[in-house]
């Protein structure tokens, strides 16, 4: 009987989970129309970037 319990407990507990996830990408498509959501932000500038890709080419 408890293992049914747990088994119908972790069922909701899925798809309640996946309730918020397609929510929450609803939200941020939102944002993204508004323009509001823009993503991370870029740590590395271009000319770091190709240095890095340079470095790594000639295996540093």
């Amino acid at each position: 009987m408890a293992n049914l319990m747990l088994s119908v407990m972790g069922a909701f507990a899925e798809f309640e989970r996946s309730l918020i996830r397609e929510r929450q990408r609803e939200g941020i498509a939102l944002a993204k129309q508004r323009g509001a959501y823009k993503g991370r932000k870029k740590t590395l500038t271009p000319n770091q970037a190709a240095e890095l890709v340079q470095r790594a080419g000639t295996g540093v």
